[in-house]
C-alpha cells in the first residue's frame, strides 16, 4: 500500500541525504555522506537561499575498520548560508577514535556538537552509523556474535525479532515461538 493521496500543497523544501560505503584496498572502509537542503521557491526573508534554491550541501567521510572504530574523519561544506560555516570542518577530525555502537551519537555530539560543529553535518552521523553497520555487518556474519554466542543482528528490528519467520529460517537455533496474545502470535 502506498501513501494516501495528499492534500493540495506547495513544495517548500527538499532535504537529501546520501551515504555510500566503500571497501578500501588497505582493509579499511570509507563511509561518505552528503546532506543538502534546497528551497525551490523563496519564502520569508530567505537571505541564505542561493538563486538556484540551494541552502546547504555538506559532506562527511568516516574511515572505519571492521570493528566500527573510526580511524579518520573529514568534513567539507560545499554550500553554506554563511562563509563562517566552513570554519568548523576541521573539527570533525575529532571523531577519530570513536567506535560506532551503543552511545556513539552522544559521544559524537560531545566532540563536534554545538558551536564546535555544524548542525547539518552532525545530523548525518546517526544515519552514517547505521549505513556503516549495513555496509560492514554482512561481511562480518550479520553483526558478529554477542557474548552469549547469539547472532548480533537478533532483535535489532521487527524482521530480525527472535520470533520472526526470518530468524526461524536463517537462525533456527535461536528462534522462539511468539508468546500467546502478542501481535505476532
Amino acid at each position: 500500500m502506498a501513501l494516501s493521496e495528499p492534500a493540495k500543497r506547495a513544495h517548500r523544501h527538499t532535504r537529501k541525504i546520501e551515504i555510500c560505503g566503500y571497501e578500501r584496498e588497505d582493509g579499511l572502509w570509507d563511509m561518505e555522506g552528503m546532506i543538502s537542503d534546497h528551497k525551490p521557491v523563496p519564502y520569508g526573508t530567505m537571505v541564505e537561499r542561493r538563486e538556484d534554491g540551494m541552502v546547504h550541501k555538506m559532506w562527511l567521510r568516516l574511515t572505519v575498520d571492521e570493528d566500527m572504530m573510526i580511524h579518520a574523519a573529514e568534513a567539507w561544506s560545499e554550500i553554506t548560508p554563511y562563509s563562517m560555516c566552513k570554519e568548523v570542518a576541521p573539527n570533525f577530525a575529532a571523531l577519530a577514535g570513536l567506535r560506532i555502537g551503543p552511545g556513539f551519537n552522544r559521544k559524537a555530539r560531545e566532540r563536534v556538537g554545538g558551536t564546535a560543529g555544524c548542525t547539518h553535518i552532525v545530523e548525518l552521523l546517526p544515519q552514517m552509523a547505521t549505513a556503516t553497520m549495513q555496509t560492514i555487518w554482512p561481511i562480518k556474519n550479520m553483526g558478529g556474535k554477542k557474548a552469549d554466542g547469539r547472532p548480533g543482528i537478533l532483535n535489532t528490528c521487527h524482521a530480525w525479532a527472535d520470533y520472526s519467520p526470518v530468524v526461524k529460517e536463517r537462525f533456527p537455533d535461536y528462534y522462539v515461538e511468539p508468546k500467546a496474545g502478542t501481535i505476532d502470535a
